[in-house]
């Protein structure tokens, strides 16, 4: 190894820094405590604007669509440490299904026209549960690839989308809420469980066909972080 060749990650190991000399462990302690700065301070940030949601009514939610970019982007940064044109790829097809999903509605092959429906969103609120859902589809699809030993892709995609689909009762019961101020649980249509359930399912394939070395602690760690804000909500 070259002398400051190496790059410092949150996942370098006590057999890396064997291999370091001195200039490059500093480097490795100096990056490691910015990274925990950073995040601890989007995870405050972050719990904050849950908060400002939930007390002060309905705000300016355009406020929380940066801030959730910034967090979901860090996040994923501090976790994965592979990053490619696939996974790339993987992110804005996964961020872009469910916004259309949410603000245009189910596509229609026969009329070749969106079809609405009542369970459209806003664009701010499909943004935001867009931003959630990117997330929770990262972190699931991490859960399930280091849960499961077999190689068989469908079959992790397919635990993936079932596990994405519970969790997007409260994505929706989020944006509901929050748009119509609705005070009941709002109850997941069947038409919309079928296209949300193909929509996991391809975007929890394309993660596994582009899946690279992650660690699962860190997307525990945050899926309950999620989870908990939503159910603050």
């Amino acid at each position: 190894m070259k002398k400051n060749s190496y790059i410092p990650s949150l996942f370098t190991t006590s057999y890396d820094l064997a291999q370091m000399d001195v200039v490059d462990i500093l480097k490795y302690q100096k990056l490691a405590r910015m990274h925990k700065f950073i995040l601890t301070f989007l995870v405050v940030l972050f719990i904050f604007c849950i908060l400002l949601l939930k007390f002060k009514g309905h705000p300016d939610i355009y406020v929380v669509i940066p801030i959730l970019l910034l967090f979901s982007t860090k996040l994923i940064f501090y976790t994965h440490r592979n990053w490619s044109i696939p996974f790339v790829l993987y992110l804005i097809t996964s961020f872009l299904l469910k916004f259309i999903l949410d603000y245009f509605g189910e596509f229609s092959i026969g009329t070749l026209k969106f079809v609405g429906s009542i369970y459209l969103q806003p664009m701010n609120y499909s943004l935001i549960a867009a931003f959630l859902w990117v997330l929770l589809n990262y972190g699931v699809g991490i859960i399930v690839k280091n849960a499961i030993d077999k190689q068989n892709i469908i079959l992790k995609s397919f635990i993936g989308a079932l596990v994405l689909i519970s969790f997007c009762f409260w994505i929706d019961n989020f944006a509901l809420q929050h748009h119509f101020l609705l005070t009941s649980i709002y109850k997941l249509p069947i038409e919309r469980s079928y296209s949300l359930f193909f929509i996991a399912f391809i975007t929890q394939y394309l993660f596994h066909k582009t899946e690279s070395g992650v660690e699962n602690n860190v997307a525990v760690a945050f899926l309950i972080l999620i989870f908990c804000s939503l159910m603050i909500l």
